[in-house]
C-alpha cells in the first residue's frame, strides 16, 4: 500500500467549518506548477499564433471607429457594447472595461492578428495562474491545485476563448473576478494596513470584472459560498442559523455595495437592466432551460463534437427526450454533488461556482435567435469543475486501494491529463484559423444552424463568390422567413451581381424587419443609385449616416454619390467628416484634393 496515503486523504476533507487562519506557503514547488502550467498552456495553443481575424473579430476590431482614438472613452461608459455599430438600438451589453482593453490593444498592435492573438493567449494563460492561486486557498494541496489549474488551461472547450481573438471577454473577466476572491481570502487571512490593502484591491478588481462582463455579478454569492462554508470561528460562542447567516453575509457587504452602483450606472448607460434580443414565451422558456443547462454540462463533461456553433432548438413543450431526460439529468448531477458536498466543503463550493455562473444563461431571450449554447459560455463554470475534478484526482492518487506510490499516481495522473487535454485542444483549435475552416466545421455539426449558414455564405461573398452565397442566403430564408441578416446579405449579393431589382426588393425586407440597421439602407441607397433613382438613392446614405454618424465608410460613400451629382461643397463636406473620423482614410484624402482643385479653379 501507498505509503502515508491515509493522511493525504484526510487533507481533502478536514473537519466542516475548519478553514486555517493562515496563507499557505510558498515553496519551490508553487513556482514549479506556475512554471509548468504557463509553458504548457503556450506549446499546445502556440499555432494559434498563425490564426487570422475571424467572426466577430471584424466589426469589433477591424470596423470598429471607437478603436481609432483615446478621445471615445467617456463614450465606453455611456453607452452599449455595439453602440459603435447600431447607436440608435438597444443593447443588452454593458462592458466598458472590454472596450478599453480593446483601444489598448489596438494601440499596441495595430492590424496584425499575431499580437492580437498574442494578448488574448496570455489572458487565458493569467486565468489559470489565477485558478491556481485560487485552488492554494480553496484546496489547501499543492498538487490539487496544480490538477485544477492544468484542467482549466488545457480543457479544449476554452479554445473558443484562447483561440478567437474576441473570446477573450472570458478570460479578461475571469482573471479579475478570480483574483478579487483570492484578495478577499488573503484580506480575512491578514490583519492591521495589510488587511485593508486587500480589501481594497479585492473591490476594485470585482467593479473591474463586472465592467467587463455580465456575469461577474455572480462573484459576491460566490464569495458568500466561501463564508458560509469556511466560516472564520466565531467569538463569545453562539451558533444560531441567523447569526451563522450574518457572519457569512457580512464580508460581502461591499461588493453588494459595489453591485448596486454599478446597477444603477448600467441602467443609466443602456436605459435598463437587460433587453431581450429574441422574443420567447414563457412556456417555450422554462421548457429549453433543462436542455440548455444540460448541453452545457455536456460541454465539460464529455468535451467531443466541440463547435462555435450548435443546434440545439427552442423547446415547445414538456415532451419526454427534450424536456424529462436533460431534466432528469441536471437534478441527478445537482444530486449527487449535493451528496459530495454534504460531507465535503471544498466540494460544495466547487459545485456551487460550476453552477451558479449558469443561471445567467436561463435568460435565454437576450441571446440571439437560436445562440444560447456556446463553449465560451462555460468558461468562469468551468473554475467550479476544474476544482471538482482536482478534488478526485487528489483522492484517487491519495487512495491506499491503487498500487504504486502516491508520487508515482500524481506524476502519472499530470501526464495522463495534460497529454489527454492538450491533444484535444490542438485538434480543436485548428477549427478556429479562418472563416471557411471555422463555419466549415460548425455546419458539419450544425447543419441547421442559420447564423453559421449565414456567416459561412458572407465569407464566400468575401471572396467574391457571390452565386454560391446566393444560395445559402436562399436556404436560410426558406426555414427563417424573417431572418433579417440572411435579408439584408441576400439583398447585398445580388447588388454586387447587378440583379437590381431583387436587391432593391430584399434591402427594403431587411429594413422592414430591423429599420435601427445602417446597412440595409447604405446598400439600398447604391442599389437606387445605379438604377437611377438619385433622390431615393441620396435619401437612403443619409439615413445610413444618420444612423451611424461615426461610420467613416458611410460618409466617404455619401461623398462619392454627392460628387457624381455634381454637389462638390456637399461632397467635401462628407469627406472632410469622413477624414476626421479616420485619418488614415487615403481614398477619402484623395477625393478631397481633387475637389479642392475643382473648387479652386477659375
Amino acid at each position: 500500500m501507498a505509503h502515508g496515503a491515509e493522511p493525504e486523504v484526510a487533507k481533502l476533507n478536514p473537519p466542516r467549518g475548519q478553514f486555517p487562519a493562515t496563507y499557505l506557503p510558498w515553496a519551490r514547488a508553487d513556482f514549479g506548477w506556475l512554471m509548468g502550467l504557463c509553458l504548457a498552456t503556450y506549446a499546445f495553443y502556440l499555432p494559434v499564433l498563425r490564426f487570422d481575424f475571424v467572426f466577430d473579430d471584424r466589426p469589433f476590431i477591424l470596423q470598429n471607429p471607437w478603436l481609432l482614438s483615446w478621445r471615445f472613452i467617456p463614450r465606453f461608459f455611456t453607452a452599449h457594447l455595439v453602440a459603435f455599430l447600431h447607436p440608435h438600438s438597444q443593447g443588452t451589453y454593458y462592458r466598458p472595461c472590454l472596450l478599453l482593453w480593446l483601444l489598448i490593444q489596438r494601440k499596441l498592435w495595430n492590424l496584425n492578428p499575431v499580437g492580437w492573438h498574442l494578448s488574448t493567449l496570455t489572458l487565458h494563460v493569467l486565468a489559470a495562474l489565477g485558478v491556481y492561486l485560487l485552488a492554494r486557498e480553496i484546496l489547501r494541496h499543492r498538487f490539487s491545485a496544480g490538477i485544477a489549474a492544468l484542467v482549466f488551461a488545457l480543457h479544449p472547450a476554452h479554445v473558443e476563448s484562447a483561440a478567437w481573438i474576441m473570446g477573450l471577454p472570458d478570460p479578461l473577466f475571469t482573471v479579475l473576478a478570480v483574483s478579487a476572491l483570492v484578495c478577499h481570502i488573503r484580506r480575512r487571512q491578514s490583519a492591521g494596513s495589510i488587511r485593508e490593502i486587500w480589501a481594497s484591491a479585492s473591490l476594485l478588481l470585482y467593479a473591474a470584472a463586472l465592467l467587463t462582463k455580465e456575469v461577474s455579478l455572480t462573484l459576491p454569492v460566490v464569495m458568500f459560498a466561501f463564508e458560509w462554508m469556511f466560516p472564520v470561528p466565531a467569538k463569545g460562542g453562539g451558533t444560531g442559523l441567523l447569526k451563522r447567516v450574518w457572519s457569512a453575509f457580512a464580508p460581502t457587504l461591499n461588493y453588494w455595495g459595489v453591485t448596486a452602483i454599478y446597477l444603477a450606472i448600467r441602467w443609466a448607460a443602456i436605459g435598463g437592466l437587460s433587453h431581450p434580443l429574441t422574443s420567447l414565451s414563457w412556456q417555450t422558456l422554462m421548457a429549453t432551460w433543462p436542455i440548455a443547462v444540460w448541453s452545457h454540462l455536456k460541454i465539460l463533461v464529455w468535451p467531443v463534437r466541440l463547435s462555435p456553433f450548435y443546434d440545439v432548438p427552442y423547446t415547445t413543450h414538456f415532451g419526454f427526450a427534450v424536456f424529462v431526460l436533460p431534466l432528469a439529468a441536471v437534478v441527478g448531477s445537482v444530486l449527487v454533488l449535493g451528496w459530495l458536498g454534504w460531507r465535503s466543503p471544498r466540494v460544495a463550493f466547487a459545485s456551487v461556482w460550476l453552477y451558479l455562473p449558469m443561471a445567467l444563461l436561463l435568460n435565454l431571450r437576450v441571446f440571439p435567435e437560436g445562440e444560447f449554447v456556446h463553449d465560451r459560455f462555460m468558461y468562469f463554470s468551468s473554475v467550479g469543475f476544474s476544482l471538482l475534478i482536482a478534488l478526485g484526482a487528489e483522492y484517487l492518487a491519495a487512495s491506499p486501494k491503487f498500487p504504486l506510490s502516491v508520487r508515482t499516481r500524481q506524476v502519472a495522473t499530470v501526464i495522463a491529463l495534460g497529454l489527454i487535454l492538450g491533444s484535444a485542444t490542438v485538434y480543436y483549435e485548428r477549427f478556429w484559423a479562418n472563416d471557411w475552416v471555422l463555419y466549415g466545421r460548425a455546419l458539419a455539426v450544425a447543419p441547421d444552424n442559420n447564423l453559421a449558414t449565414n456567416n459561412l455564405a458572407a465569407d464566400l461573398s468575401n471572396q467574391g463568390r457571390y452565386q454560391e452565397a446566393i444560395v445559402l442566403y436562399a436556404r436560410i430564408l426558406e426555414r427563417a422567413p424573417d431572418y433579417s441578416l440572411a435579408q439584408y446579405n441576400l439583398g447585398y449579393c445580388q447588388y454586387h451581381t447587378g440583379q437590381f431589382e431583387d436587391a432593391r426588393r430584399n434591402l427594403t425586407r431587411a429594413i422592414a424587419l430591423t429599420a435601427a440597421e445602417p446597412e440595409p439602407y447604405l446598400y439600398l441607397g447604391l442599389t437606387n443609385f445605379r438604377t437611377g433613382h438619385q433622390e431615393e438613392a441620396l435619401a437612403n446614405l443619409r439615413h445610413a449616416v444618420g444612423i451611424s454618424p461615426e461610420n467613416a465608410r458611410y460618409r466617404f460613400t455619401l461623398g462619392m454619390v454627392l460628387r457624381a451629382q455634381g454637389d462638390l461643397p456637399g461632397a467635401r463636406a462628407e469627406f472632410v467628416s469622413a477624414l476626421a473620423l479616420e485619418p488614415n482614410l487615403s481614398d477619402a484624402r484623395e477625393q478631397l484634393n481633387e475637389i479642392e482643385k475643382q473648387l479652386a479653379a477659375p
